[in-house]
């Protein structure tokens, strides 16, 4: 059995399902020593106790944390009832299904859009500040050949036109032009993407995107970055749920509604934010979109 070095999951999700899967997630241990599971199953077992004149049934009552043991009794339940799809190169991707169970495993690219956004919004400043950091040494000794340079010599002109030029150079980095576009790009990725991380992967040109909770990451983003970079070279597995295959021409078919009254009008709007939303989310012709449960590195 390999160890997994789980980066992301996706708990609540592993319980509802865990619970479909084993018959209920509540376990309860009768005193005559009957059970569905054991109790190192168990995730929460509520105390009850009923009295009758033929029978004193009591429920015994414990609670366990949630850890990475139950996401890999899950994992492994779902091999066993063989509804879950390994995507390989063996098999055609053609058949691969909507709502079905699927782990994709290879290298990975990691697109934290929060940290896009802060990046567009800073751009210009952060490239102010690497440029000026880059030129410092050229700075310093143009502004100390000034100090020794008579200030009408010709030398001294020359020396003063290169010292302006560069500082035009660098002031152009943080125009209001530039940084008005920047501000716009930050404005839409924010409108379009939020604070969504996703997480990409390609087998043989058909891609599988998976959107990330944050607050479901075991490590920062940041972290993640460092330690694997935003294109990984280990393979990781994403184990999800096929919400959404490529995109076909088919799907942009569909007759116009006819505006008859204020309720039809809504739909109307929701139509025009659904081809607005497709400019941003919709999966390419070769693309699988992803509801990721957990995302692991096999050790």
């Amino acid at each position: 059995m390999s160890l997994k070095n789980i980066i992301y999951i996706d708990y609540e999700k592993v319980y509802s399902l865990s619970s479909q899967l084993f018959e209920g997630i509540t376990q309860s241990a009768l005193q005559h020593k009957e059970s569905t599971l054991s109790n190192s199953d168990a995730i929460e077992v509520k105390a009850q106790h009923k009295s009758s004149e033929s029978s004193d049934t009591q429920k015994l009552s414990t609670i366990i944390n949630p850890h990475d043991y139950h996401y890999l009794k899950f994992e492994e339940e779902l091999y066993s009832r063989g509804i879950i799809t390994d995507i390989n190169t063996s098999i055609p991707f053609e058949k691969i299904n909507p709502s079905s169970f699927v782990k994709v495993k290879c290298q990975v690219q990691f697109n934290d859009y929060e940290k896009l956004k802060d990046t567009s919004k800073r751009f210009a400043e952060i490239s102010y500040a690497i440029n000026y950091v880059h030129k410092t040494d050229d700075i310093d000794t143009l502004a100390q050949l000034l100090k020794e340079l008579k200030p009408k010599s010709s030398e001294y002109t020359l020396i003063k036109q290169k010292q302006s030029e560069l500082m035009k150079e660098l002031d152009d980095l943080v125009s209001d032009t530039k940084k008005k576009f920047f501000d716009k790009l930050s404005l839409v990725l924010d409108y379009a993407y939020g604070t969504e991380i996703e997480i990409s992967q390609e087998l043989h040109n058909v891609k599988f995107t998976s959107f990330l909770i944050r607050e479901f990451l075991k490590t920062s983003p940041e972290m993640f970055v460092k330690l694997h970079s935003r294109r990984s070279a280990s393979e990781f597995s994403v184990v999800g749920i096929i919400t959404r295959p490529p995109k076909s021409p088919e799907m942009d078919d569909r007759e116009e509604r006819i505006i008859d009254g204020i309720r039809s009008a809504a739909w109307n709007m929701n139509d025009a934010l659904f081809d607005l939303e497709s400019t941003f989310c919709a999966p390419d012709s070769n693309e699988y979109f992803i509801e990721p449960i957990a995302l692991y590195h096999e050790l």
